[in-house]
């Protein structure tokens, strides 16, 4: 197969459907044989770059913060405890509290980290592929 036709056998079935046919599977070996045919076509969008947030280690930053904060062990997991069960519990003041904090997050991000994250060197993406296909189940004689 070429480059073109593995690419669109591979996106020629949505997750959504690969997640729903998944959940009707049995447990078990399954034999299949199954002839189909794909055709459309594939746009291939350019190559693009990206700032790499995800390099910073957020457990490293977090662990710092409080220590640099003077946070005692037994004190530092009581309210990152707290704040955990908060931030998962709608009823808590989880979302509030983030929100009501936003204007020192927004100035520590504006001061330190934006220009921070803008020296880090940029990360390449590949560009994306927007697929345009149609599958036709074909049954052979």
């Amino acid at each position: 197969m070429t480059n073109e036709e593995t690419t669109a056998v591979a996106k020629a079935i949505s997750d959504k459907a690969l997640k729903h046919a998944r959940s009707g599977l049995s447990v078990g070996r399954h034999e299949v044989d199954v002839t189909v045919r794909i055709h459309g076509s594939l746009s291939v969008f350019a190559d693009t770059d990206k700032t790499p947030t995800v390099s910073i280690p957020m457990k490293e930053t977090l662990a710092l913060f409080i220590r640099y904060c003077g946070i005692t062990r037994e004190a530092a997991i009581s309210v990152l405890t707290r704040a955990m069960t908060d931030a998962l519990d709608d009823s808590t003041e989880g979302a509030g509290a983030v929100l009501a904090a936003l204007p020192v997050l927004e100035e520590t991000m504006n001061t330190i980290v934006n220009p921070m994250l803008k020296s880090l060197p940029r990360t390449p993406v590949k560009g994306m592929v927007k697929p345009d296909l149609v599958i036709e189940e074909l049954v052979l004689v």
